[in-house]
């Protein structure tokens, strides 16, 4: 059978546009992580300034929901389960909060001061991925020299996690700590 002119078009736009995306990698969600998953342990998260726990806000689910400080409770929403992948450096982790089963991560893939840490489903993105048993660091192929910190050094309930430079202070350094769940 013959193709008409525009069935030859139609053909030859989808074969262009499925070769664009194999060729630019674009997919509609990231990669999915490529190494071996261990279970570190479950830990608690406190910021050395404040002593508080590190939780997802008001026992949220959903995605895109706000990473705080708060005072320890021992709920499942300020319980974290840490892994690390074999493909990943030593010391480099993916945090999973116990109540939502979703992961810690910089908000919106940000890079620049000021981006929001939330919780959103594990795609185990560099995102996703920290640094260090006392400073949560982003990894360098994401953006180097940012930390996870409590903004402004509030001691306050509800203060937001969020992505800064690097300068090691007390609103940068956490106690992590094994806990049961």
């Amino acid at each position: 059978m013959k193709l008409t002119v525009f069935a030859r078009a139609k053909h030859g736009l989808l074969v262009l546009a499925a070769s664009l995306g194999i060729v630019f990698g674009l997919s509609a969600a990231p990669a999915q992580a490529a190494g071996s998953f261990y279970y570190i342990g479950t830990v608690t998260i406190r910021p050395d300034h404040s002593g508080q726990c590190l939780e997802v806000a008001d026992w949220s689910t959903a995605n895109g929901a706000a990473v705080r400080q708060w005072p320890c409770t021992g709920g499942a929403n300020q319980k974290w389960h840490r892994f690390w992948r074999s493909d990943n450096p030593e010391g480099s982790y993916y945090y999973v909060n116990v109540h939502s089963n979703k992961c810690l991560e910089i908000g919106g893939w940000g890079r620049n001061d000021g981006a929001t840490a939330n919780q959103w489903d594990c795609h185990y993105g560099l995102n996703q991925l920290f640094n260090g048993d006392r400073v949560l660091a982003t990894d360098y192929s994401y953006v180097q020299n940012k930390c996870l910190e409590i903004a402004d050094w509030s001691q306050q309930a509800g203060a937001r996690a969020r992505l800064w430079t690097c300068h090691y202070g007390a609103n940068q350094s956490y106690s992590i700590t094994s806990t049961d769940w």
